[in-house]
């Protein structure tokens, strides 16, 4: 590969400089994290003012608290941990953005780490370019995936109600994350009362907090996020050697205005093996809180089916926010996958009923593999039994 920069060698230090004012330069602190939140927030308002949360909306959604809990706990059996209080917070698109990817900084760190100890080898490089591309992979590899993911924060955050849009373990606490302005989005776009939006989203949020608060349960897709995302920047790439690899390194600014190019081109985690086992155990637990909230809702609402299709059509609509987070992350979260959640939750209850779910709450290996979610009577047959999971 032979890639020349316009003009002689002294434009090489000049690009560098260029492109590090453009990512907030080599200040103190964590530069690669605070370039992702300067982006994540300008992603989310799309640059203009920060919606405004307006305090009735916290009044709201903590006077259904007391009676969602109540019925969160009946539709699960009260199977689930219960937290001694539950408190509500209220975020912006901006503040969301923000928070969420406070909660992936650790990830991030550890996926910039392993970046650093396990370097992307280039070809052979010309026209001067050598020294600049290894100041590049070095300063400026970290910067690139924290804009990849502030990218995608921002993106999430037009979009998401609660903080469990994704199924990756929230930060600790007891406090229920809501987007006041994306609750409104909702029911103006499928047609719903708010106050039902309003409780559809206390529901959930109440289910996925306490699903995900099970420690065996968040410790096995820890384990499991943290190896698809090994796996999946391998599969993605570094930006930067893609755009090395295109023989203009002038692309790179051109990207850096275009922030929606950062999530160009990313690849469906696919059938790689981390990616695979992880996607199936997100599928089989997103499929079960989306089954529990529902019966909660009816046991509330009465019948529910205009919110549930609403549910099902805004949960697989091809959205850049949740599919490019979740492929970074190696979660595959396809329509397929919504749809292979939702029929394996039905089959096991037509073979066993509600109480056939529940292995799903112990985490560890009764978490199903691939396989079984494909085929739950293999699922069904290994508990019974006792067995470990070994099939992929």
């Amino acid at each position: 590969m032979s890639m020349n920069l316009p003009g002689d060698d002294d434009a090489v230090p000049g690009l560098l400089g260029d492109l590090m004012k453009v990512l907030g330069g080599a200040g103190s602190g964590n530069v690669w994290l605070d370039s992702a939140k300067a982006l994540a927030h300008g992603v989310a308002t799309d640059g203009q003012e920060d919606d405004v949360v307006d305090p009735l909306e916290r009044i709201a959604l903590e006077a259904l608290l007391p009676l969602v809990i109540a019925r969160v706990d009946e539709a699960t059996e009260h199977l689930l941990p219960s937290a001694a209080t539950l408190s509500v917070t209220l975020r912006s698109r901006g503040a969301y953005a923000l928070r969420v990817l406070d909660a992936w900084a650790p990830r991030l760190a550890t996926m910039i780490e392993n970046q650093a100890a396990n370097p992307v080898e280039l070809g052979e490089v010309g026209g001067g370019m050598d020294q600049f591309l290894r100041q590049m992979m070095s300063t400026m590899g970290p910067m690139f995936i924290g804009l990849q993911f502030g990218s995608a924060a921002g993106h999430l955050a037009r979009r998401a109600l609660t903080a469990y849009a994704l199924p990756i373990p929230w930060l600790p606490g007891d406090s229920l994350e809501f987007v006041p302005a994306n609750l409104a989005a909702f029911s103006e776009d499928w047609s719903i009362p708010l106050d039902q939006v309003r409780m559809l989203a206390a529901t959930r949020e109440v289910l996925a907090h306490r699903c995900y608060a099970i420690p065996e349960v968040r410790d096995r897709l820890n384990a499991a996020i943290d190896a698809a995302c090994t796996e999946a920047m391998a599969t993605q790439g570094s930006l930067l050697q893609r755009l090395t690899e295109s023989g203009d390194p002038m692309a790179m600014q051109a990207m850096l205005s275009d922030p929606d190019a950062l999530l160009d081109d990313l690849h469906q985690p696919g059938e790689q093996l981390e990616s695979a086992t992880l996607s199936a155990m997100t599928t089989a637990l997103e499929a079960y809180i989306d089954y529990g909230t529902f019966l909660a809702l009816e046991k509330i609402l009465g019948p529910v089916a205009t919110l549930r299709e609403a549910w099902r059509r805004f949960r697989t609509t091809e959205q850049r926010g949740e599919q490019a987070t979740a492929a970074l992350f190696g979660i595959d979260r396809t329509k397929e996958q919504v749809d292979r959640g939702a029929r394996f939750v039905e089959f096991v209850l037509d073979r066993a009923g509600a109480a056939g779910l529940a292995p799903l709450l112990t985490g560890g290996a009764a978490l199903p593999t691939p396989a079984e979610v494909d085929a739950p009577g293999l699922w069904l047959e290994r508990l019974a039994y006792g067995g470990e999971a070994t099939e992929v």
